[in-house]
């Protein structure tokens, strides 16, 4: 019991890092969007995990990851935690993966508008 939400506090930390360094750091931001050319052209297919964990402001942020431990916390407790893992993770490339193949044709696409 005392493991409870252990699992999704590292996700928001995690979480607060990128967010951190993607929104200090435009350069760094970028680098891990989604982004359909960099992905499909030039294959860096790590940008299908990383742009899940930045967000645009910190009340995207705080808005996301108070949705993830209201929920979250409850699922922790009716699976393991490799199950939890499993699921955030397949939701995550899954999302982006369905997004990718929706904007596969519009090579200028970003997750994230540019300015």
């Amino acid at each position: 019991m005392a493991n409870i939400g252990l699992i999704t506090i590292v996700i928001i930390i995690v979480n607060f890092i990128f967010t951190y360094k993607g929104l200090t750091d435009s350069n760094v931001f970028y680098q891990y969007s989604f982004d359909v050319d960099h992905i499909l052209i030039y294959k860096d297919y790590k940008r299908l995990v990383t742009s899940g964990f930045l967000h645009l402001s910190w009340i995207h942020f705080g808005f996301n990851m108070f949705s993830l431990f209201l929920f979250s916390t409850s699922l922790e407790l009716q699976m393991s935690g490799t199950t939890y893992l499993f699921i955030y993770f397949a939701s995550l490339i899954g999302g982006n993966l369905f997004s990718l193949y929706i904007h596969r044709n519009h090579g200028d696409y970003s997750a994230v508008p540019s300015d």
